[in-house]
């Protein structure tokens, strides 16, 4: 609400805003009167669970086992070869976002947290596994499709037909379900008695153990493509530093190959 009225405000008096038809007529902003609600230290929520290189090694190990779901033992694999990207950008990703030629992978505004675009350079183990899901599902739009797609939706355009859809029930989409990687995460720390952690812990995990590799912050940042205030970052500095963020990641690349044989 403050940001709609401050709008308002603005808007009337901004040479910028060339809509001499539109009025507000908002003099002052009525919510900055109003104070900002303060959340006390034990309601914050602050995340800190990470997993060890001993846990870590153990996860990519059993990826290797059959344990997981296949697609789901592939899709773990390469969030951590990315540098910890965030799950589901990458399984909702479709493959003409993967550049092969350049190394690079592509995530669109409509399914990045921050609503732009970035892309993450890849290292040699990350295009190998997505070559796999390729060459798994060839005529499939996305890499981390859902597998029979087409029958759980004829079943589920069934229940709706005959009423016997549940009210929270949401039809199938044509990616991976989430789902379907939280429940396997689940069972692995269930069966192998690993604390209990999240698909959302993995972005954590790289940022700590990047550090233990000596991995600069900044670099870090840029390859999670956290967003830099400063500045420099935001009205004067435009190079990629892709060369950089390789170089971190082709460490990274080998402490992860080095775990899974550990």
């Amino acid at each position: 609400m403050h940001t709609l009225f401050g709008f308002g405000v603005k808007c009337d008096k901004s040479p910028l805003m060339d809509k001499p038809d539109i009025v507000f007529d908002i003099p002052f902003n009525p919510v900055s009167a109003i104070p900002v609600l303060t959340v006390s230290e034990e309601e914050q929520y602050v995340g800190e669970r990470f997993l060890s290189f001993d846990e870590l090694a153990l996860l990519l190990k059993t990826t290797n086992e059959h344990f997981f779901n296949a697609d789901v033992a592939v899709l773990i694999q390469l969030i951590f070869f990315c540098g910890g990207q965030r799950p589901y950008e990458i399984m909702a990703l479709p493959k003409k976002y993967y550049d092969k030629k350049n190394c690079i992978l592509s995530v669109p505004p409509s399914i990045s947290k921050t609503k732009k675009w970035y892309h993450f350079i890849l290292c040699k183990t990350a295009i190998e596994l997505i070559e796999l899901m390729i060459s798994r599902y060839p005529d499939h739009e996305y890499l981390f499709p859902n597998r029979n797609y087409e029958g759980k939706l004829a079943n589920w355009e069934k229940k709706v037909a005959t009423g016997k859809l549940d009210e929270d029930s949401i039809a199938p989409a044509k990616l991976m379900n989430n789902e379907l990687l939280s429940n396997n995460i689940k069972r692995f720390c269930e069966r192998k008695v690993v604390d209990s952690f999240i698909p959302r812990d993995f972005r954590r995990t790289f940022k700590t153990l990047g550090g233990q590799l000596k991995i600069t912050k900044e670099i870090r940042d840029r390859i999670q493509h956290h967003s830099l205030h400063d500045v420099s970052s935001v009205h004067y500095d435009r190079y990629d530093y892709n060369e950089e963020k390789l170089e971190a990641l082709l460490k990274w690349e080998n402490k992860l190959h080095e775990l899974m044989k550990f």
